[in-house]
């Protein structure tokens, strides 16, 4: 969670489109793709940091937490349209970590059923 943080708060200090250009896996174009696109090289940044085991459920809970940030009828929308700046400005890093850790319970939850 803490390099969820430092990148959520990297998004409120430098805006979206600079935090997400310093990402070692970011390429050029990419953010002139939908959101959904951009999301999926974020939490694959973020996933270096899982183990195996939990992977799948960190995956679906972190892709999961971006789309509720950026509103689900933004995913395919450009990043720039989604209200995802917007979501995190207003409430922060921290709400969003918490989001992404209710989601990966959920998705635990799901997956010990």
């Amino acid at each position: 969670m803490a390099d969820v943080t430092a990148f959520i708060s990297a998004i409120v200090k430098d805006g979206f489109q600079k935090a997400f250009a310093q990402l070692p896996n970011f390429f050029e174009g990419l953010s002139g793709r939908p959101f959904i696109e951009v999301a999926q090289v974020i939490v694959e940044h973020h996933l270096r940091l899982v183990k195996k085991p939990e992977r799948e459920i960190v995956r679906k809970s972190l892709l999961e937490a971006y789309t509720h940030a950026a509103g689900p009828r933004y995913v395919f929308e450009l990043p720039g349209k989604t209200r995802l700046c917007e979501l995190i400005a207003a409430f922060g890093s921290k709400k969003f970590c918490r989001d992404a850790f209710f989601f990966a319970c959920i998705q635990r939850r799901l997956h010990d059923n």
